[in-house]
């Protein structure tokens, strides 16, 4: 039985060595944690460096020339600039976690009273619906709209 190395192209595991290479160089350039935050492309001699993390990104932006010089000087490389994108990772946003607090029928029935002597029909309406979104129980939503009334 062959081993998992024998399948592996030896140009394919040298470049993966060099970019792994690379994202330390980065990572210690720059002295920010980046594992899984960039993924670096060298073509054409220039450094392309593709990241999810838009703090990284104005930093590299600012140092890009030292940070070219640096990469050229470790890793013997002839590069011209380097190139940061940032790039929209969906799997990786997190969804906004809500501060809500829900709001007791005691709440809710003040600002049901409140609403219903407020002239302006457009704060009257804000009003019933944020007690609406903050409601904790099955309460009636007819009461509120009254109060709209």
């Amino acid at each position: 039985m062959r081993k998992i190395n024998y399948f592996i192209n030896d140009g394919l595991s040298e470049r993966l060595d060099q970019l792994d290479k690379l994202s330390y160089l980065i990572s210690q350039h720059t002295q920010m944690r980046l594992e899984n935050r960039i993924w670096p492309i060298i073509r054409n001699r220039r450094l392309l460096v593709l990241t999810d993390d838009p703090h990284f990104a104005t930093q590299a932006r600012f140092t890009q020339k030292t940070l070219c010089h640096h990469l050229n000087k470790e890793l013997s490389l002839k590069l011209n600039g380097v190139d940061i994108k940032v790039i929209a990772m969906p799997l990786a946003s997190f969804g906004r976690k809500s501060s809500r607090v829900p709001m007791s029928e005691q709440t809710i029935e003040t600002l049901a009273s409140i609403a219903q002597q407020i002239q302006d029909e457009s704060l009257r309406q804000a009003l019933v619906r944020l007690a609406l979104a903050h409601r904790t129980s099955t309460y009636s939503s007819t009461n509120l709209q009254t109060a709209s009334a």
